[in-house]
């Protein structure tokens, strides 16, 4: 929780060409260590990989605003796969608020949140 009431949380649906990474400990937690296609059957897969993720928040958010945490939503994204954002994935990432918390929202402090729960969402969909 941030300032003021403030929440951020996120959820994502992973599949992704990159090892996942525990951000904190720098432990690969899943993945074979290994980020380079090989087989012939490793390059078909070219298209099918992608991590979604979607970052909610209370606050009340311009248009505009939310833009800005989804980009911010991709630092979450670089800080848990690696590699990221490869031209074989199609990583995406979409923001929505709630408008509950009224009031001109920590912009700064709400898009560090959405890198950071994107990126516990991400080990999250792999742990679980």
């Amino acid at each position: 929780m941030l300032e003021g009431g403030v929440i951020a949380g996120a959820i994502a649906a992973v599949n992704a060409v990159g090892n996942i990474y525990d951000y904190k400990k720098n432990e690969l937690i899943a993945g074979g260590g290994q980020t380079l296609l090989k087989s012939e059957f490793e390059k078909s897969l070219i298209g099918q990989n992608t991590t979604l993720v979607v970052v909610a928040t209370n606050a009340s958010l311009t248009k505009a605003q939310c833009k800005r945490v989804a980009m911010s939503a991709h630092d979450g994204i670089a800080l848990a796969i690696r590699p990221a954002h490869t031209t074989i994935d199609g990583d995406t990432a979409f923001a929505l608020a709630t408008g509950e918390i009224t009031g001109e929202p920590n912009m700064i402090a709400i898009c560090a949140a959405a890198a950071e729960v994107v990126a516990m969402a991400i080990a999250n969909a792999v742990l679980v």
